[in-house]
């Protein structure tokens, strides 16, 4: 299937989602599809294509990964180069936990989008750290003070949003 789903998304026009929801829908009952996508993470040519697929996937199923996978995801996840791939993790952070021994190089990988040009990525950068503060509470006070100083510098109203959402998940 690999192959078969690189040539596909290689061809994809992210600029309109029919084409690869078409695609989804052709490859998405596979029974690796799952890992394929996290394969081609490392495909610079197709990973927003890629980490598109696996957003749309978690916002239109139920899923549940394994410790494994998750590590997998997020290992993966940490190397993109493209924003909009960034943005498509960061999108999905609720739906896949993060495990305990990659927390530092997550928290390290938020900590650096925080500063990303990209006013989306640092939005929901910040949204990702709220998302973080659930799973490792001991890191909730820091990340509450980084939110905080996000309010007072963020003139975007995209970010505002996010940080208010942020709020509202560690209230």
């Amino acid at each position: 299937m690999n192959n078969d789903l690189f040539a596909e998304l290689i061809e994809c026009d992210l600029k309109t989602t029919s084409s690869i929801k078409k695609i989804y829908a052709r490859f998405c009952e596979h029974e690796n599809f799952i890992t394929e996508l996290f394969n081609l993470f490392s495909c610079p040519d197709v990973e927003r294509e890629a980490t598109w697929l696996f957003k749309h996937h978690c916002e239109n199923k139920a899923i549940s990964l394994n410790s494994t996978k998750c590590e997998i995801f997020y290992s993966s996840a940490i190397c993109l180069q493209h924003w909009e791939a960034t943005l498509h993790v960061l999108q999905v952070m609720e739906y896949v936990k993060i495990p305990s021994q990659q927390s530092n190089v997550i928290y390290g990988f938020l900590q650096k989008c925080t500063e990303h040009e990209n006013k989306m990525v640092r939005a929901w950068t910040y949204y990702g750290l709220a998302v973080f503060a659930v799973s490792f509470p001991e890191k909730k006070t820091e990340i509450l003070a980084t939110l905080t100083q996000a309010k007072e510098v963020e003139a975007a109203a995209s970010i505002k949003v996010r940080l208010r959402k942020a709020h509202a998940l560690l209230s």
